[in-house]
């Protein structure tokens, strides 16, 4: 009994350590992926979160990196204790035990499932401007040309005029033919958004079948390509 005295608020600490240590990650995993997330995530939006952005790797590498290991640490050193906890019988210490763990196990999910993640938050935005494309395609066909303006659109074509549907925009920009000297596709419809301060990325119909679609510069502009329709276009200022 003195031993179960002694050790009787041990998985307390632990539980609150594990529970502090898990909303500390989600709050990072928000901070460093907020861009890809869609418009109804309850987050600030530019510019504080741009600045976030930028100071969100280095904050997770000064605080949370040692936060975890002594974390890791001090349940590892205090297993002992947990056994001798379990052998005298101490199920409430067993069950806020695995409380802790199911906490940490479902806060690793999302570092986990990142890429997926990211690829769902920017597939919903592609799937809502994949009816303006298809609108101004049709605008084409019928007309011979293509619309001026979006707002041309409306509402025979579109039923209303598209937003902006990820985190990080900051322009939605549409135009009849292309004026960038590297741009080659038919007509201009993208979204710019700025990212980590002097950095930015365009979410941008493009067509695999126009290629290259759009030409990159080295240390300028990054292209990936994300489906047969669209691609990034990532910017740099250095």
């Amino acid at each position: 009994m003195k031993v179960l005295k002694k050790l009787e608020n041990w998985e307390n600490r632990v539980l609150i350590a594990v529970t502090i240590s898990s909303i500390w990650l989600l709050i990072i995993w928000y901070v460093l992926n907020w861009e890809h997330l869609p418009e109804w995530v309850p987050l600030p939006g530019l510019p504080l979160m741009d600045i976030l952005g930028c100071l969100g790797l280095p904050l997770f590498c000064l605080t949370g990196l040692p936060a975890f290991v002594v974390l890791c640490i001090g349940v590892a050193g205090n297993i002992v204790t947990f056994v001798k906890q379990i052998y005298y019988g101490n199920l409430n210490a067993f069950i806020k035990m695995g409380a802790s763990l199911i906490i940490f196990g479902v806060t690793l999910l999302p570092w986990w499932y990142k890429e997926e993640i990211e690829r769902a938050g920017v597939n919903q935005a592609i799937e809502r401007y994949e009816p303006v494309v298809e609108a101004v395609e049709s605008y084409k066909a019928e007309k011979g040309h293509y619309p001026e303006t979006i707002q041309k659109l409306v509402p025979e074509y579109l039923t209303d005029m598209p937003g902006i549907y990820m985190k990080y925009g900051i322009d939605l920009t549409y135009q009849p033919e292309p004026t960038d000297r590297l741009d080659h596709a038919p007509f201009v419809f993208e979204l710019y958004g700025g990212y980590a301060g002097v950095h930015g990325q365009t979410l941008k119909y493009c067509p695999a079948s126009i290629e290259p679609c759009y030409e990159g510069v080295e240390g300028l502009y990054t292209v990936e390509r994300i489906n047969e329709r669209w691609i990034w276009v990532y910017s740099s200022a250095f």
